[in-house]
């Protein structure tokens, strides 16, 4: 993982993989989220038909600043 690597939220969302009606939803990327007390990366989806950030519980993450896709480890790719 390299700084170069995130993707500043501003600039370009996560494209919609999996769809539900008209809008879909992204595969998982890590994010990074300003925190009150500093920051916290964790992995989450973005939900097009809403407009926001969801973390594996199904719960609302706010604050996502960057994003960038999840990549295996090479002896996990097959």
């Amino acid at each position: 993982m390299k700084a170069e690597d995130w993707i500043k939220v501003e600039d370009r969302l996560p494209e919609a993989e999996y769809r539900l009606e008209e809008k879909g939803y992204s595969k998982g990327v890590l994010v990074f989220v300003r925190e009150p007390l500093g920051y916290t990366v964790m992995d989450a989806i973005y939900d097009y038909a809403d407009g926001q950030w969801y973390d594996r519980n199904d719960d609302i993450v706010e604050n996502v600043i960057f994003w960038m896709p999840i990549v295996l480890p090479k002896e996990e790719r097959k």
